[in-house]
């Protein structure tokens, strides 16, 4: 059953129980999506580890351990997230600019290298190497 509509004429306004009945014997409609991805980084943080998700704006969830933050990201995706996406999970590494400065504090016997000049840690890597 095809109904037009045409808004400008008010004798085509139908009653709610005429839209009910053809919402009741409409036939059912599948919708074919593409594959869709979400993907999921986990980076280590200062006393535990951190989600985000580039396709998800102000997507980031907090968990003490990797479990737990990946339990914690399944948790929430499974509230509002389409069963037909794909969730791809990556850890990422820090990048070097972030990794020197600690592989130094940690191999400098816990000396603070905040002062050194960013030369002088460069060297001090090359030197420990």
């Amino acid at each position: 059953m095809t109904i037009e509509r045409d808004d400008r004429d008010e004798a085509d306004d139908l009653s709610w129980d005429d839209a009910v009945a053809m919402f009741d014997n409409a036939a059912p409609v599948e919708v074919d999506r593409g594959s869709r991805t979400l993907r999921v980084e986990y980076r280590r943080r200062p006393g535990g580890w951190r989600a985000t998700s580039p396709d998800v704006p102000d997507f980031d969830i907090l968990g003490i351990s990797l479990a737990d933050t990946k339990r914690r990201v399944r948790e929430d995706l499974a509230s509002w997230l389409d069963t037909g996406v794909e969730v791809v999970e990556r850890q990422v590494s820090p990048s070097k600019a972030v990794a020197v400065p600690l592989l130094l504090l940690i191999e400098g016997d816990g000396e603070s290298l905040n002062d050194a000049p960013m030369s002088m840690a460069s060297t001090a890597v090359a030197a420990t190497a």
